[in-house]
């Protein structure tokens, strides 16, 4: 197996803002983050200026719907 292209990252924070990027999230966005997680998670989501909408976590700490 090949790849014609690779592209690193410094950090979970700069993957997380590059997916972001990437999708085409930005401002009057919302995303929606699990409460129990990094800080980094929503961060990422205020960096581009999207808003982050926090949901609680289960017993499972899965995204309760």
């Amino acid at each position: 197996m090949s790849t014609d292209y690779c592209l690193l990252m410094t950090s979970g924070f700069a993957a997380l803002v590059s997916a972001l990027i990437g999708l085409g999230i930005g401002p009057g966005d919302e995303v929606i983050v699990p409460a129990y997680t990094y800080i980094a998670t929503a961060l990422a989501v205020t960096n581009v200026g999207a808003i982050p909408v926090i949901a609680e976590a289960d017993e499972t700490l899965i995204l309760d719907v």
